[in-house]
């Protein structure tokens, strides 16, 4: 089993603990609007991260490559 924690990295200009949850929920609701994947949310010591868990032996390096361009694409939505 691997298990897998993504979150919104902090630009210069603001600390880790500055970003907002808001922010990890409108990405996740994005990402579950888009269907591409499926994540689930979590916090961390107050910071909203995104989670995949990757149990069948017929996942490929293919799969996890789709779901990091999912949550770019979705990222890349939010911010244009």
């Amino acid at each position: 089993m691997v298990f897998a924690c993504y979150g919104i990295a902090a630009g210069p200009e603001k600390s880790q603990e500055q970003i907002s949850i808001e922010a990890g929920e409108r990405l996740m609701a994005r990402l579950q609007q888009g269907g591409r994947v499926m994540l689930s949310g979590t916090r961390i010591d107050g910071a909203y991260h995104l989670r995949a868990a990757i149990l069948c032996f017929r996942t490929h390096v293919d799969h996890i490559d789709e779901a990091v361009a999912a949550i770019r694409d979705a990222l890349a939505e939010l911010d244009g």
